[in-house]
């Protein structure tokens, strides 16, 4: 059985000090029943208008909240935008916050500006998990702007500029996040930009 649901990423603030920032994505998403408890959940992002079309400019990383009793059976990254030496991995990543006891995130990123994708483009990403059920998760995007001077960006350090937007997916991982825009935004924008920024310094270094 395959349920399907289009919605709207919404911009958020990834820091109490910041404003919203500008910017959107669409993400449909998919999830099938294998049986077993073993589903595979599909996930195309749409760039809408992040960063400039034919640039290394925009759409960078992908998260979604997992079950820490699942079990990953195999996931699927997407080819880099531009080729070689891009590369885009993935990892599932231990949370610290007790908000989100009994969750892990599972992240994937692109590696070297190859990897981003630009204005227009589309991507796919899938995970196939053992012992999970399909619910509602929290889903965080990022925008990488490079040295630009981008004006929403609302993450920024010596390696570049980063835009942070959370949603609720349904189709996904079930993880009963309370208030999943508020407190998947602290998380990752925490963790998964701050992973983000240090591959980035690794590259450049």
């Amino acid at each position: 059985m395959k349920y399907f649901r289009s919605l709207l990423v919404v911009a958020a603030i990834a820091f109490a000090s910041v404003a919203h920032a500008a910017g959107e994505y669409t993400v449909t998403s998919s999830a099938s029943d294998l049986g077993g408890n073993t589903w595979q959940f599909d996930y195309t992002i749409t760039n809408v208008n992040q960063g400039t079309a034919g640039s290394t400019y925009g759409f960078d990383g992908f998260a979604i909240f997992i079950p820490e009793t699942a079990v990953v059976v195999s996931t699927t990254s997407p080819a880099p935008y531009a080729g070689s030496p891009g590369y885009w991995g993935f990892t599932v990543s231990p949370t610290t916050d007790p908000a989100f006891s009994g969750y892990s995130v599972g992240q994937w990123w692109g590696y070297n500006v190859e990897s981003v994708y630009p204005t227009s483009s589309v991507v796919n990403f899938s995970i196939t998990l053992n012992n999970v059920a399909s619910g509602s998760n929290a889903a965080g995007l990022a925008s990488y702007w490079g040295f630009s001077s981008e004006p929403s960006a609302n993450f920024f350090n010596s390696y570049g500029n980063y835009t942070l937007y959370v949603t609720t997916i349904e189709n996904s991982p079930i993880a009963a996040v309370p208030e999943p825009e508020s407190y998947a935004m602290l998380l990752l924008g925490v963790g998964f930009i701050g992973l983000l920024a240090r591959r980035r310094k690794n590259l450049l270094a």
